[in-house]
């Protein structure tokens, strides 16, 4: 231990020393730069020449301050504005007109007429103006089956009932699909009643719940056509009636009286 703290004082010492070393040498070397400073200052005048005098002297002299004007800055002259021309307005040539339309595109504006509807051909039925096409029930099997088990009829279509005595039998709607009207004819060959929009029965319907269809008036034929005709027609009471093409000895409503097939 003893050992260790001398050479720790030795250390120190040298370390102590150096730094004095150090500090001596900073302050001999200020020193030395003062002094130099000084010399300089003191020898500074003596080498000043006649030429840097008069320079000297030059630089406190007065400085004229010339100002140049500035010169204007150019205006721009304004120019005539040039004249518009006048702005034309174009216009489309006339196309020129055909002197004469071709035929082929001339469109008629004429109402065309009605073609005439062809008569039907076969059996048939008029009443006022109406034409019916006809089928004829002249024998019991006929009158007995009538338009039963059938879907439809078609328009302006019907089924004429001839009884050989000459007077309408009872009808009932057993066995029918859809509903009918239903136009009695008298033996002088005019309407004498009318039964509109009956409709059918159901299929398991009683022959005693089924509605039985008489007409008003004596009646010598029964003609039966699709419901809403009549309405549509416009068949009134009192209307005449005529039968087309029906051979039949018991129809009697032809043109020429009798029906023996001829109009």
């Amino acid at each position: 231990m003893a050992a260790t703290a001398r050479l720790w004082c030795i250390l120190r010492s040298a370390m102590a020393a150096r730094i004095f070393s150090a500090a001596l040498a900073l302050t001999i070397a200020v020193s030395f730069a003062c002094a130099i400073s000084g010399r300089e200052t003191q020898v500074a005048p003596a080498v000043a020449t006649p030429e840097a005098t008069t320079s000297t002297i030059r630089t406190q002299a007065p400085t004229a301050t010339i100002t140049v004007p500035e010169s204007p800055t150019p205006t721009d002259t304004p120019q005539p504005s040039a004249t518009p021309y006048p702005t034309q307005v174009p216009t489309t040539a006339p196309k020129p007109t055909p002197s004469a339309t071709p035929t082929a595109l001339l469109t008629s504006t004429a109402t065309p007429s009605p073609t005439a509807t062809p008569t039907p051909s076969g059996p048939a039925v008029t009443i006022g103006d109406t034409r019916f096409v006809t089928e004829v029930a002249d024998t019991p099997e006929l009158r007995s089956k009538g338009l039963g088990e059938r879907d439809s009829l078609p328009e302006q279509t019907g089924m004429l009932f001839v009884f050989p005595s000459g007077q309408a039998s009872s009808f009932w709607m057993k066995g029918m699909r859809f509903p009918l009207d239903f136009v009695w004819v008298g033996a002088d060959c005019t309407v004498v009643d009318l039964i509109e929009n009956v409709q059918h029965s159901l299929p398991d319907t009683p022959n005693s719940e089924l509605k039985i269809l008489n007409s008003a008036s004596p009646a010598a034929y029964t003609f039966e056509i699709n419901a809403g005709e009549i309405a549509r027609f416009g068949i009134e009471i009192g209307d005449e009636v005529r039968f087309h093409s029906i051979e039949s000895e018991f129809a009697n409503c032809c043109e020429s009286g009798a029906c023996d097939g001829n109009e």
